[in-house]
């Protein structure tokens, strides 16, 4: 490709359009992988929305996960420090070398985000990411935000485009229909809100539903003590596989484990004939310790 036809190829003034995403997959031969979900943000005011929910400024070091075709990470390397692009799919390196090879403020990373160890990447490339956003399919988004709050990384929040209807079940409230175990997971994390959507008709290939960007703010520190973290995600995970079912009957696998089941439900203060979307994080936090000590004596 001569620099005449790349200078156009890439011409940020035909960025936020299909036509420029169209041709630029077609000049490389790209055909979208389903399996990855690919479908393209281009739009400018939703882009803008998604930096502006993000809050990045001019000290932010960013991490974007699927950065895709440039779209969005053009938006955040003119507000950011440094933004670090992990993309998993080979084939739109060159891509985005082409659109945003010019930025000193620019680091691209080919790998699977998920079996990247970030504490110790980012730290041998001496930066660390103050924020996080990401625009990636609803099937990988739990296993990415358990990723980055495991890490280690301080990271202040992290801002997600998803499916609107996933959207509404990680900021759900107790006692709603969308409230499920995420949104227990959620609220340990940290302080979840939604802050728009985005119509489906803003990406390219269009897909069938609208999406929605929400903000976390993780915490520095849990809100609760727990005696054993892996016991208390598996609790939540049980009471709402079987949601429509009792507490006590959801959680019985945890008797015949060897748990004092009805002494811990008591000590916690929770009613056994209690159904699993009426209970909060504390609720579940409180009953996971309560199986711990009760069990004990």
């Amino acid at each position: 490709m001569s620099d005449e036809s790349a200078a156009f190829l890439y011409d940020p003034a035909r960025l936020y359009s299909p036509r420029y995403v169209h041709d630029v997959l077609d000049a490389h031969g790209i055909r979208l992988k389903k399996g990855l979900g690919q479908n393209f943000l281009f739009d400018r005011n939703a882009i803008l929305k998604i930096v502006n929910a993000a809050g990045v400024g001019p000290d932010d070091v960013v991490l974007e996960i699927g950065p895709g075709m440039g779209h969005l990470t053009f938006a955040l390397l003119a507000r950011a420090k440094h933004v670090i692009a992990v993309e998993i799919d080979q084939r739109l390196l060159p891509v985005l070398k082409g659109l945003l090879g010019g930025f000193s403020n620019f680091t691209l990373v080919h790998a699977d985000i998920l079996e990247v160890d970030l504490a110790a990447r980012l730290g041998e490339a001496g930066l660390m990411p103050t924020k996080v956003v990401a625009n990636v399919p609803y099937y990988v988004t739990t296993p990415i935000l358990t990723h980055l709050v495991e890490s280690g990384v301080p990271f202040d929040n992290v801002t997600l485009t998803i499916q609107k209807e996933v959207a509404e079940r990680y900021v759900a409230a107790p006692g709603t229909k969308a409230y499920g175990s995420i949104s227990v997971v959620m609220n340990y994390w940290g302080r979840t809100r939604l802050c728009g959507t985005v119509p489906a008709s803003c990406f390219f290939p269009r897909p069938q539903v609208d999406s929605a960007v929400i903000r976390v703010d993780l915490f520095k520190q849990p809100p609760v003590g727990l005696a054993n973290k892996a016991l208390f995600y598996r609790v939540i995970r049980m009471a709402f596989n079987q949601r429509r079912k009792m507490l006590r009957n959801s959680l019985h696998a945890l008797e015949t484990e060897g748990f004092a089941l009805d002494r811990a439900l008591a000590a916690a203060g929770i009613d056994e004939k209690v159904r699993a979307e009426r209970l909060t994080m504390q609720d579940y936090a409180r009953l996971a310790d309560a199986l711990i000590t009760e069990t004990a004596e």
